[in-house]
C-alpha cells in the first residue's frame, strides 16, 4: 500500500474519531490515552505468554506496555511483536468488536503491512506469516487461514 493513502486512511480514520474535551483519569496502572483498554492488554498478555514461539524467533518480554519497569525493547523485539505477536492476538480480539475496533485493526495491520515490504525477507522472517495466513476481504473482514505448520506458533 502506498504510504500517501495509509496516510490518508489514518488522517480520515481521526477525522471520524469524536473529540474529547478532558482525557479520562488514569486508573491506579493503566494511562489516559492508550488505544486498548485495560481487558485488551491483559488478554495481549496473556496470548503472548501462552503463544508457542519457535527456538529462533527472537524473544519479547511478558509484559510490553503496561508500566515504566517493563523496559524498552530493542529494534529486533518490536519487529517479532509488530509483526507476529500484535497481529496474532489482535485479529481474534478485534475482528468481531465494534466498528470502531475493526477499523483500528484495519489501520494497524495496513501500518504493519506497509513495513514489510522495507526489510529484505529471509528464509525465517515471520513477514511470510502475515502474507500467507491474513487475509482482508473485500468487506474488510479478517480471516486468518489455517496455519501452514512451519510457521504455527
Amino acid at each position: 500500500m502506498p504510504k500517501k493513502l495509509l496516510v490518508l486512511k489514518i488522517l480520515a480514520w481521526c477525522k471520524k474519531q469524536p473529540e474529547v474535551a478532558q482525557a479520562p483519569k488514569p486508573t491506579l496502572d493503566y494511562h489516559a490515552g492508550t488505544v486498548t483498554t485495560k481487558d485488551e492488554l491483559e488478554t495481549f498478555w496473556r496470548d503472548l505468554d501462552t503463544t508457542v514461539k519457535p527456538s529462533w524467533l527472537t524473544s519479547v518480554p511478558a509484559k510490553v506496555g503496561g508500566n515504566k519497569s517493563d523496559g524498552k525493547l530493542k529494534a529486533d523485539q518490536w519487529w517479532v511483536l509488530g509483526l507476529t505477536f500484535i497481529p496474532l492476538s489482535l485479529i481474534p480480539m478485534w475482528s468481531n468488536a465494534s466498528p470502531q475496533r475493526k477499523e483500528l485493526l484495519r489501520l494497524t495491520m495496513d501500518l504493519i503491512l506497509a513495513l514489510v515490504p522495507k526489510c529484505e525477507p529471509k528464509p525465517n522472517d515471520m513477514s511470510h506469516l502475515l502474507d500467507q495466513n491474513v487475509e482482508i476481504a473485500e468487506d474488510g473482514e479478517f480471516d486468518m487461514l489455517d496455519l501452514d505448520t512451519q510457521w504455527c506458533m
